[in-house]
């Protein structure tokens, strides 16, 4: 009898805990931000904005929209054309090209995954680990 009164006892106090969880969640998503874990911003790396934004713990809907901004001008000033459009999950998204060949598209592979890299894959991976 007692063993199954602490079984209980333990599966309320997981409930309770998984239901703080997930208001702590909501909350993190009515506030707009997406929540990054203490010491990965620079496990993240980037450019200076990009550590800017992560620096704080935590990336506004502002912050994020800059970076996207700036990698999409990376890639005009690199000329690498690029199509925008919504994602699954309403997120802006970018694709490179179209390009008049393959080998057009192989050489600007770096200067894109460079743009990504600098501006966007820190804020990508942060978003992606808070489930957004």
């Amino acid at each position: 009898m007692q063993v199954r009164t602490r079984a209980v006892a333990v599966a309320a106090l997981g409930a309770a805990a998984l239901v703080g969880i997930l208001i702590g969640a909501m909350a993190l998503a009515d506030a707009g931000t997406i929540p990054v874990p203490q010491g990965e911003a620079e496990r993240l790396g980037g450019g200076d904005e990009q550590q800017a934004a992560l620096a704080d713990g935590e990336i506004s809907q502002d912050e994020y929209s800059d970076a996207f901004q700036r990698t999409l001008d990376c890639l005009d000033e690199a000329s690498i054309p690029y199509l925008v459009s919504n994602g699954l999950n309403g997120k802006p998204q970018y694709t490179a090209g179209p390009f008049a060949s393959k080998g057009e598209s192989d050489a600007a592979k770096p200067v894109i995954d460079a743009c990504y890299f600098r501006h966007m894959r820190g804020i990508d991976v942060a978003s992606a680990a808070a489930g957004r």
